[in-house]
């Protein structure tokens, strides 16, 4: 299923959502004939980005309200001693770490030194888990995400590149979901 959304753009565009929706952005009055030769032509590309969609959807972990609490608990639980634990092996000192429900980051590190970590780290295997944790400690040395920063994380795990790599196939699904409104083609 297609859906289109019309409005005041210049030109047409494409998208495969991760819950394998596509959807067409068009001009507002851009004829439907238009819009349909546009989709035809681009058959091939958006079977390969509905496959692609697939693939991740497999992935995505889906968490409730409810299941957030439980989560959150249980990693206070698990992730703050193991961020500890990470720090003084590797050499950093973060000045706290916090756990919440993130909609769209597994974690962060703010100037003040402190980490926040997603919940739903609960939900992966141990090893991305960790580098995730390893990521945010070296925002202590680096708060930003150039090559500095990417040479430490990769002297603190040699194995960060395939790490990343593996991390992309998860994805976080928030809680509130919102919709706009479209229409069918």
């Amino acid at each position: 299923m297609v859906k289109i959304i019309r409005s005041k753009r210049k030109s047409m565009s494409l998208q495969v959502l991760d819950t394998c929706e596509v959807i067409v952005r068009v001009p507002v009055h851009m004829p439907e004939t238009r819009v349909k030769a546009f989709v035809d032509a681009h058959e091939e590309w958006i079977e390969c980005a509905l496959e692609k969609a697939r693939v991740r959807r497999e992935s995505t972990i889906f968490v409730t309200p409810e299941e957030a609490e439980v989560l959150r608990s249980k990693a206070k639980e698990v992730l703050i001693p193991r961020v500890y634990e990470l720090a003084q092996q590797f050499g950093f000192k973060p000045c706290g770490v916090t756990i919440r429900h993130q909609k769209t980051r597994w974690g962060s590190c703010s100037a003040r030194q402190t980490l926040s970590l997603n919940c739903q780290l609960m939900l992966l295997p141990e090893e991305l888990r960790d580098y995730i944790i390893v990521h945010e400690l070296c925002h202590l040395k680096h708060l930003n995400h150039g090559p500095a920063f990417w040479a430490l994380v990769q002297k603190c795990l040699p194995n960060a590149l395939t790490l990343r790599r593996e991390l992309r196939t998860y994805i976080i699904q928030p809680l509130d979901n919102k919709h706009v409104h479209e229409e069918l083609l």
